[in-house]
């Protein structure tokens, strides 16, 4: 009698976390594009355009895009320097190109059953030239439903930090 109370509990306690991940109303989409993904090589990403498609406050935002891009490629530019003298102590080959991106980034705000949902998108296209022009060696995308807005530097920091992070994985 106590083992079947003890499952039904359980039964009962994981649809509630399954139907509450299901029925959640704030989604998460992502996705990345490699032209041709080569794990020996190291990118050195140069921001060219960032654009910020939001009603209010859209400069103040691209500064604040921009400095917190400027902070974590140079984190990764100083991991990326560590694996590449690894790699030269080892004598193994590596490539090590310059990528020139256009950022999009961009919010709107919709209402859901009475409450605010805000769609954050980051968009992030790396080309081999300064042109822009061509085929994109990589493409990332991310767009997140939340009640958070990009008005908020920890989550603006928190997106660039995930699109940035697919990239240099």
């Amino acid at each position: 009698m106590k083992q079947n109370k003890l499952f039904i509990i359980v039964i009962f306690l994981m649809m509630i976390i399954f139907s509450s991940c299901t029925f959640s109303k704030f989604k998460r989409e992502e996705n990345i594009y490699f032209n041709e993904p080569d794990e020996s090589t190291y990118y050195n990403i140069i921001i060219e355009e960032l654009h910020i498609t939001k009603n209010v406050g859209a400069e103040k935002l691209k500064e604040n895009a921009l400095h917190i891009f400027e902070l974590l490629l140079h984190q990764y530019s100083q991991e990326q320097n560590n694996q590449k003298n690894e790699d030269l102590e080892k004598g193994d080959n590596f490539n090590s190109t310059d990528l020139y991106a256009i950022v999009l980034i961009k919010e709107e705000s919709f209402i859901k059953e009475f409450e605010t949902i805000n769609t954050s998108t980051l968009e992030i296209g790396l080309f081999n030239n300064k042109e822009l022009n061509g085929e994109p060696e990589i493409i990332s995308f991310l767009t997140v439903d939340t009640d958070s807005t990009i008005t908020s530097y920890k989550f603006l920091y928190s997106l660039i930090e995930r699109v940035l992070g697919s990239i240099f994985k």
